[in-house]
């Protein structure tokens, strides 16, 4: 999923759901703690492991911040 489609599945989420809507991401990764950050050590948002399968972990996030986050990176990869 890019980070175009991450943001369109948030937006539609604070749509439905408004301001307290939550997303859910399968990114790479062990459950190893409860937490997990979208952007890695960027900064980005802290979401709750909710299940794992194979080499991956389904994330929540409150959508306002993820969507938050994730525009902030485009602008930064926009500007390079």
């Amino acid at each position: 999923m890019t980070p175009a489609e991450m943001a369109e599945q948030c937006k539609k989420q604070v749509a439905l759901y408004g301001n307290d809507a939550e997303v859910m991401f399968r990114m790479p990764g062990r459950w190893g703690t409860g937490t997990k950050r979208l952007f890695g050590r960027r900064g980005g948002p802290v979401g709750r492991v909710i299940a794992e399968e194979a080499e991956t972990v389904l994330v929540m996030f409150r959508a306002v911040d993820a969507l938050n986050a994730i525009e902030n990176a485009l602008e930064v990869i926009s500007d390079d």
